[in-house]
């Protein structure tokens, strides 16, 4: 139990789905060596319907989604991640709603589970080309942010016009979220610039028909940023989570974040408490991974609602009230944690 104390042709169109589930399919509980945990495998994935717009534009779009999978292998509880574009998220969503998996099980008991999943909508034989309208604004951010003293109102215009263009392949979203990162690392926060490299990820998988996906080097570079952004802002849940997969693609991972892993390992264990900012978006939540079991908030906490915790092997809501503590059973997994409250407010995070 859980103790409180105090989300061309132009006609023609393909919809891939890719599986970022960071879970292995089978592994054993760190609570008893008996316990055999099983993973959600998807069974059924149905289309989405690419928003009209955007096909007619000739623009693809990538959604990241978590989610809850239930007893009976139904989705539910859906939250973006990350999107290229707010247009691809809700026929994302409806798409979701008709999967079907087969359920988890714990030492062959079917359980609900956390899951994962990219949702790509692809306009089939789309070519590498880019508008010209794309590429005039995409050179003028370009040599503008390269200025010793660069115009911020007029980067971020250009790169609004950029997302306005028709025909924004793979290619094109790579050049436009590197704009975006160079941008958010000059003018913005590290939240921002976490939030940046988060879209300009979401195409690294390469796919046989699109060749405009980050090449290795460029994977690699964007990891590292986010991971060491990650450390900087407290974020350990999530920064272990992300140099997992840095470290199979990067050689050099473990000796660069050989001293900063040691120390968060060593924060894991002790009864130090962390804080962490959290920023609640437009849509007024905030996901983030937890480092400890348990965990509440200091500044801010009146802006807080309620609580999502989405568990390997466990959902739960939360009626949050301020000054409450939560501590979350080790038996549950790792769990992710969504803050709903007023969006665009701050709120401290502590975890001990």
């Amino acid at each position: 139990m859980m103790t409180i104390s105090k989300k061309k042709n132009l006609i023609s169109f393909l919809a891939l789905f890719i599986s970022i589930n960071s879970h292995s399919s089978e592994t054993v509980s760190e609570n008893k060596a008996k316990d055999i945990f099983i993973n959600a495998n998807p069974i059924k994935r149905s289309p989405p319907k690419y928003p009209p717009q955007e096909l007619k534009s000739g623009n693809v779009g990538m959604v990241d989604i978590s989610f809850m999978v239930d007893k009976e292998g139904a989705t539910y509880e859906p939250v973006i991640e990350t999107s290229s574009k707010p247009s691809f998220e809700t026929p994302a969503l409806s798409a979701l709603k008709n999967y079907k998996y087969k359920p988890a099980t714990l030492n062959g008991e079917p359980i609900e589970s956390s899951q994962s999943v990219r949702i790509v909508f692809l306009v089939q034989n789309q070519d590498d080309k880019v508008s010209q309208h794309f590429n005039k604004h995409y050179k003028s951010a370009v040599n503008e942010l390269n200025q010793d003293k660069p115009n911020q109102d007029k980067v971020k215009r250009k790169i609004k016009s950029m997302e306005n263009s028709d025909h924004l392949s793979s290619y094109s979203y790579r050049h436009l979220n590197t704009v975006k990162y160079s941008y958010a690392e000059k003018f913005d926060s590290k939240q921002s610039q976490i939030n940046a490299i988060y879209q300009l990820l979401l195409f690294e998988s390469r796919t046989k028909t699109d060749k405009g996906a980050l090449k290795k080097d460029q994977r690699i570079s964007a990891r590292r940023s986010l991971v060491s952004l990650l450390i900087q802002t407290s974020r350990f849940g999530d920064a272990i989570r992300e140099y997992r997969t840095l470290n199979k693609i990067d050689p050099e991972a473990e000796s660069i974040f050989k001293d900063a892993l040691q120390q968060i390992n060593q924060i894991r264990t002790d009864d130090s408490l962390i804080k962490t900012q959290l920023y609640l978006n437009e849509n007024g939540y905030n996901l983030g991974y937890l480092f400890k079991n348990t965990f509440g908030f200091l500044e801010g906490s009146e802006n807080v609602t309620q609580l999502k915790l989405r568990c390997d092997k466990k959902f739960k809501i939360l009626d949050y009230k301020p000054e409450s503590e939560y501590k979350i059973p080790k038996s549950w997994g790792k769990c992710s944690l969504q803050t709903i409250g007023v969006p665009g407010s701050n709120v401290a995070l502590y975890q001990i």
